[in-house]
């Protein structure tokens, strides 16, 4: 019993945070404000959700087709990813419709047990908002935004992403 509470706790204890996501209802204003006021950048632009590699997509445990426009940029360590939906239902678009924009979440890279991470916070009765899948990549919304207000990503992708020198 021991050694399957050890294993578990291992699951659950969470890496070190890797990126920040914000959703904005205007990606193209969002990239101006913080290249003008704080000098970031460059950014990666991905027009396109599905140009990310995921085939498969979940909303809420349902199949969902839905369509995002991303901007990556570094922060020291930190990816910064900014999003704006464009079509369907998903997370990024509820959260806009609530009446919110900013701070999304905070996404975890994990690169060798991210089905095991999954059950096992599923198990312990933390459920899923939002899930994808592709050929060499995966993700996973946690519904935690109940305590703190912050929702917990899970990353499964082969290291950090490739930004444009100088980011």
């Amino acid at each position: 019993m021991k050694a399957e509470e050890n294993r578990l706790r291992k699951l659950l204890q969470l890496p070190p945070v890797t990126q920040i996501g914000i959703v904005v209802p205007d990606l193209e204003e969002a990239i101006t404000y913080y290249q003008e006021k704080f000098f970031v950048g460059p950014f990666l632009k991905v027009p396109d959700f599905q140009k990310l590699g995921y085939q498969e997509t979940y909303y809420k445990g349902e199949p969902e087709k839905f369509n995002s426009t991303f901007a990556f940029f570094r922060l020291g360590t930190m990816e910064v990813e900014i999003i704006q939906p464009l079509y369907g239902r998903s997370i990024y678009r509820d959260f806009l419709e609530a009446g919110r924009q900013g701070l999304h979440h905070l996404g975890f890279d994990v690169y060798d047990d991210f089905d095991q991470r999954l059950a096992a916070y599923t198990k312990n009765g933390i459920g899923v908002l939002m899930n994808g899948r592709g050929a060499n990549c995966a993700f996973a919304y946690l519904d935690t935004e109940k305590v703190g207000g912050v929702i917990f990503e899970l990353i499964e992708r082969g290291g950090p992403r490739k930004l444009p020198e100088g980011s």
